[in-house]
């Protein structure tokens, strides 16, 4: 999957708004985008959800923001502009427990299946996943001040 980087169409903040530190789509996305183009913010503002995320662009509260390709579709995006997409990553995987009743094989082949129309929301299908896949996307995010926006309305006053 992929995420959508906006801003809004007219903004003078340029501060960075992430629905999650933990969110692939929402954070690491965007900072890696971001690193690409030199760019490595101080301070995130963390909205709680891609929704959430799109209203403080629109009140000028941020100035850019990553949102899931697939929330994307579904949100009211009205006033933002796209202006980059980022890098593909594995969508997230699809977890059973180990030992579990049903074979991986059985429930592959049940997802494959229950995926039949997925690309008419954009799933293109199935892959086998390790550990190793997703390490890459595991960054380091200590450095970062994350503020709220009620702590910004509270700090203005």
């Amino acid at each position: 999957y992929l995420s959508y980087v906006v801003t809004p169409e007219r903004s003078k903040s340029t501060l960075p708004v992430i629905n999650a530190p933990s969110s692939r789509s929402g954070c690491g996305a965007l900072l890696a985008w971001l690193a690409a183009r030199g760019q490595t913010p101080n301070t995130l503002l963390v909205s709680g959800s891609h929704q959430q995320s799109v209203e403080l662009l629109r009140r000028g509260q941020a100035g850019i923001a990553a949102i899931d390709a697939q929330s994307w579709q579904v949100i009211d995006h009205n006033g933002l502009v796209v202006i980059g997409k980022t890098d593909a990553a594995p969508a997230p995987p699809y977890v059973t427990p180990r030992g579990g009743d049903v074979s991986s094989e059985i429930l592959f082949e049940a997802l494959e299946t229950a995926l039949s129309c997925g690309a008419d929301i954009g799933i293109s299908g199935l892959m086998d996943a390790d550990v190793e896949l997703y390490r890459p996307l595991q960054k380091d995010l200590s450095q970062f001040h994350y503020v709220t926006a009620s702590s910004l309305e509270e700090a203005v006053g």
